[in-house]
């Protein structure tokens, strides 16, 4: 299950990718073009942050679980960072 948050009209969700498997799930969001902004939290962790609109959040969240039938990924609670927090904070 997603652990959205939300800020001005933007969803984000925090979520720890097996590290084989982060490019890959980059470069599947980033594939559909205007989809979702993704960015790696904590490379150590393998921690992602997907962002998308709200409007978009249901075809994000659909492309995951597709993912999530091929490898495990674990969504994150998220911690109270804003969204400029967890963009500019990449390691």
């Amino acid at each position: 299950m997603l652990c959205w948050d939300n800020q001005d009209g933007m969803s984000f969700v925090r979520l720890r990718i097996p590290e084989p498997f982060v490019a890959l799930v980059q470069a599947v969001l980033e594939s559909y073009e205007g989809l979702a902004l993704v960015r790696t939290h904590d490379k150590e962790g393998s921690v992602m942050v997907v962002v998308t609109t709200d409007d978009q959040r249901d075809d994000v969240a659909s492309v995951l679980a597709d993912l999530g039938r091929t490898m495990l990924w674990v969504a994150e609670q998220g911690r109270g960072e804003s969204l400029e927090q967890l963009l500019g904070s990449t390691q």
